[in-house]
């Protein structure tokens, strides 16, 4: 079933491609895809119609969909039902006759969860933009690779499939990633803290009202030109970075750095990519509970440890698919968590290693462990009080939804 679908939403999608031969803005990377899509897609919409990849839909079947047509809503829904695939069918052949407003850009994810992944999508959707985030050293899903540099070397299909006349975006503050360049036949630009960095990102700090986080400001330098951004209710330095590649990619499409910076200014936080919340008893709440992968993990205690509060407590979730890197990862996470938070909560069964290299620098009664998520909020509840600051980490659909972490 899953293949005959395939291969129909692949036809269909080269059919639209055919038809609407827009350009596409590809992003793939292990950290900060979807913030980066969120803020290259801000800034197009300032000249554009554009058309955004949703939710996970970055694999063979979530591509095509989103250049067929938007049904994120109905597929989050109703996805996995005979119904709603025959609708799809149906309607994207309808469309595909008698639509007169197809979007002027698409920007889509490209995801990698198994070897080839990203080389079946880019060898049928070339993008006219490819853009390649931060990996690390440890990122996500390497349970399924041999290295790091095995999942570059999966990841850099998308710049080896980019169209020759368009442009790669790369991660200059990544040597995995900026060694992709010599992949490319395409014109190489380059975003990031790096002095080198085409688009170069600066004095990243937190905006606060009090204490109270508001957002992220920073320096831009693009071309020689420079200018404040400011990317509201989200802070760190994903944030920055993102905004700097999307400032680099609106100047591909010709859109000016002031033009591109205001647009950011209004980008909407995406839910658990370190998005600031009002907490209950007076605290703030950062919550970063997408997704959970080393580099992503100590991104976001690096960026807690610079924001003011009575107390920083962080909330930490397993990191799944690290392979042999599981338990050396977790106790990493432990040592820089107890040098950061005041109290650290883990929760989950490999989260247990978090609490345990935790204990070694803080005393036991400030570092809990929780074998879920179900477990540990009320003590959670109970712990916080009117001043704290509490970062919530982990896996999305087991730490907040209550399932086993």
């Amino acid at each position: 079933m899953t293949s005959l679908l395939r291969i129909a939403l692949t036809s269909i999608a080269r059919l639209y491609r055919w038809r609407f031969p827009v350009p596409i803005v590809a992003i793939t990377g292990s950290v900060g895809k979807s913030s980066t899509k969120e803020a290259i897609a801000s800034v197009l919409a300032s000249r554009m119609r554009v058309r955004k990849s949703e939710g996970n839909l970055n694999n063979h079947l979530g591509v095509p969909l989103s250049i067929i047509g938007e049904y994120s809503e109905r597929y989050y829904r109703q996805g996995g039902t005979v119904g709603f695939w025959a609708y799809v069918l149906l309607h994207s052949i309808w469309n595909l006759i008698a639509n007169s407003r197809y979007p002027e850009v698409l920007v889509l994810e490209y995801g990698l969860d198994r070897p080839g992944d990203i080389e079946q999508v880019a060898r049928t959707v070339r993008p006219h933009v490819a853009v390649v985030t931060h990996i690390g050293a440890v990122p996500s899903h390497v349970e399924f690779f041999a290295s790091p540099q095995d999942v570059a070397k999966h990841k850099r299909a998308l710049v080896e499939h980019v169209d020759p006349q368009g442009t790669t975006v790369l991660c200059a503050d990544d040597s995995l990633v900026l060694a992709m360049q010599s992949a490319s036949k395409a014109q190489v630009r380059t975003f990031g803290e790096s002095q080198n960095a085409d688009a170069r990102v600066e004095q990243i700090e937190t905006k606060l009202s009090g204490t109270l986080p508001l957002g992220t400001q920073c320096q831009i330098t693009l071309d020689g030109n420079t200018m404040p951004a400011y990317i509201p209710s989200v802070v760190g330095r994903g944030c920055a970075l993102a905004a700097s590649c999307a400032v680099l990619v609106g100047g591909v499409f010709s859109i000016g750095l002031a033009d591109a910076v205001l647009a950011l200014s209004s980008t909407l936080p995406l839910p658990g990519r370190l998005r600031v919340l009002r907490g209950i008893k007076s605290t703030t709440l950062v919550d970063d509970t997408y997704n959970a992968s080393p580099p992503a993990v100590s991104l976001a205690l690096e960026t807690v440890r610079h924001i003011p509060a009575t107390r920083h407590i962080a909330v930490l979730g397993d990191m799944l698919e690290l392979g042999e890197h599981a338990l050396s990862s977790h106790q990493e996470v432990g040592v820089l968590a107890s040098e950061v938070a005041d109290v650290v909560v883990a929760v989950g069964d490999r989260a247990r290693h978090i609490a345990d290299s935790a204990k070694s620098s803080l005393p036991s009664e400030r570092v809990l462990w929780f074998a879920t998520a179900r477990e540990a909020a009320r003590p959670v509840q109970e712990l916080i009080r009117a001043g704290d600051l509490v970062l919530v980490k982990g896996q999305q659909e087991r730490l907040l939804q209550g399932g086993d972490t």
